[in-house]
């Protein structure tokens, strides 16, 4: 099972509104990593890597502590980004985040995918310190419905084959175009929101179920922030296209519509950098 991401700089501003509602202890049945080594990575790359292997074995070469968090934290799939708050009282934040490494570690069994977060989570409390908690928040939101009456949907959505299989599902993202197989709560979550760019998450209200196969154009409303040298070449963007609420509601049939909703956010505290063995 692999996973290849590209790091991004998330922040967020901490709203003290709500209790402390989870520990960051995983239960005491949880898969454990029972040896793990951490070096620096100071390849100056962007590029990350993530595998989960057969005997439990997983390997993450250039992530940072963020990269590790979202995988560790997400309840079904990875921390989307409006979900992480980083703590302002955090001092040394930028030094610990701002650092790569690349990790080995091996598990007392063999690991699921689905075993992999609770392992991190544990990995992270003892070799980075990480001390995270949960709190809800009410912020403005939108939910992704059907654009039409008769619930037809557009030429660029058609259902498809189910994610069973490893890496049966995924997609692509860059300023102007998106492309994948995904359910629609992730196409909700995790894809629509890097096209809209406001930073309000996003809820699945289609009532639609199963995967769907999905190709998204349209001109960003902006200009794109440049891509790091050694970042994949992106696609050419049409000056002339649709907007996004447009091409969202032509070409897939879906709509976005504006509420104030609560969700659930899980905020770092503090970590350190811990050291290399």
């Amino acid at each position: 099972m692999r996973w290849v991401t590209r790091s991004a700089q998330l922040a967020a501003v901490a709203v003290a509104m709500a209790t402390r509602l989870a520990a960051q202890t995983p239960a005491a049945d949880a898969p454990a990593f029972t040896v793990v080594s951490v070096k620096p990575n100071t390849s100056g790359t962007i590029r990350s890597n993530l595998d989960l292997q057969p005997g439990g074995r997983f390997t993450a070469i250039n992530v940072n502590l963020l990269g590790l968090v979202v995988l560790a934290y997400g309840d079904d799939g990875p921390l989307t980004q409006d979900r992480l708050v980083i703590s302002d009282a955090w001092a040394d934040r930028r030094t610990v985040l701002s650092a790569r490494y690349d990790i080995q570690a091996t598990a007392e069994r063999e690991l699921a995918r689905k075993d992999l977060p609770r392992a991190l989570q544990q990995l992270l409390a003892d070799r980075f310190k990480l001390v995270v908690h949960r709190e809800t928040r009410t912020v403005p939101s939108y939910q992704l419905v059907l654009a039409r009456a008769d619930g037809r949907l557009g030429p660029r959505l058609r259902p498809s084959a189910d994610c069973a299989q490893p890496d049966a599902c995924g997609f692509q993202s860059f300023p102007g175009k998106a492309k994948g197989r995904v359910p629609i709560g992730d196409l909700a979550r995790r894809v629509l929101p890097r096209g809209l760019g406001d930073g309000r998450p996003i809820e699945d209200a289609t009532g639609l179920k199963g995967t769907f196969e999905f190709d998204l154009e349209w001109t960003p409303d902006a200009a794109s922030p440049a891509r790091p040298p050694d970042a994949p070449p992106a696609p050419p963007i049409d000056p002339n296209g649709s907007s996004f609420v447009t091409a969202l509601r032509e070409q897939l049939g879906l709509k976005l519509e504006a509420r104030t909703g609560s969700i659930e956010v899980v905020v770092v505290d503090r970590a350190e950098r811990p050291s290399p063995d």
